[in-house]
């Protein structure tokens, strides 16, 4: 969970991360501030950790508003 904060507010871990099934890999809920821009990448003594965010498809980037994408969006 501290290597979450470094995205956002960490809200939960997925069972596989958790017990450490996921190998390299870890999957978390995280909370971010979208009046921030969004990180893809980050480092930690030397490690570099990219990021891959899901179910943002359903977001306008214009405007910050969650449930339509830019193009549905009418803003």
């Amino acid at each position: 969970m501290k290597i979450a904060s470094y995205i956002g507010k960490p809200i939960r871990v997925d069972r596989a991360t958790e017990f450490g099934e996921r190998g390299k890999y870890a999957r978390v809920c995280v909370e971010v501030d979208f009046t921030k821009p969004l990180l893809s990448q980050f480092k930690i003594e030397g490690e570099e950790y990219l990021i891959q965010y899901e179910g943002l498809e359903n977001m306008c980037t214009d405007y910050g508003i969650y449930g339509k994408p830019t193009q549905q969006c009418g803003c």
